[in-house]
């Protein structure tokens, strides 16, 4: 079974980031993913074109993660799941998001960008920068960030801090609350927004449209969503 380690970075929440993530990515999809009680989490991952539409067959994947105790990273069991399955086991699921994630390729890896979509309306609650490695290839060591990571970091993860799964992150009251206490700004001045917003239009417009096509997205307090088919 293949063993990861993952790095994460809370960055800037801006439009400027998206439409810098959308100029440099490699490959773009939007995600919905809830999961399970009892552990593992079932997702649903739409390929997106440069316009931020859908594109190609839609992916139905169940993953199980575990944290090795000895911890030189994290076990990832994944496997493909009918849409009739996915379907069926949605109404089990709890910790519900969607995202739209940016893949931008850096000095030998993956970076994956995150913009993770309110539950409650069209915004952004939370951007995150992830890369995961191969401990075998890159044995305690980080990969060197990309510039859009380094340009907008507003925070390095500890890589066992549990306040950054993504099961708890899919909770905007939780992130809030982490970065208050963390002390951190990832919004920035209104002043600073003005000259930094792009003068297209933002990727993540066309993205949010294509949620309205699908399910209803509807967070509620215990974690839970209610989602329409």
């Amino acid at each position: 079974m293949p063993i990861e380690r993952e790095f994460k970075y809370l960055l800037l929440n801006s439009p400027v980031v998206e439409f810098a993530a959308k100029e440099q990515a490699t490959e773009s999809r939007q995600i919905e993913q809830g999961y399970f009680d009892k552990g593992g989490r079932i997702r649903r991952i739409i390929k997106l074109d440069s316009k931020s539409e859908p594109v190609g067959p839609t992916k139905h994947v169940f993953t199980y993660k575990h944290d090795l105790l000895d911890k030189s990273g994290i076990m990832e069991i994944e496997t493909s799941i009918t849409a009739t399955d996915y379907k069926r086991l949605w109404p089990d699921t709890t910790h519900r998001l969607i995202k739209t994630r940016y893949d931008i390729p850096f000095e030998g890896h993956t970076w994956e960008i995150d913009f993770f979509h309110s539950p409650t309306d069209d915004g952004i609650y939370l951007v995150m920068a992830e890369c995961e490695v191969d401990p075998k290839s890159d044995p305690d060591m980080r990969p060197a960030p990309p510039p859009i990571v380094k340009n907008f970091l507003r925070y390095t993860v500890d890589e066992f801090d549990k306040r950054f799964t993504n099961r708890k992150l899919s909770d905007p009251a939780h992130v809030a609350s982490v970065i208050e206490d963390l002390g951190i700004n990832c919004h920035p001045p209104a002043e600073l927004l003005k000259v930094l917003t792009p003068t297209k239009k933002s990727p993540g417009n066309n993205v949010i449209k294509l949620k309205a096509k699908g399910r209803k997205h509807d967070q509620t307090a215990n974690g839970r969503s209610k989602l329409k088919f």
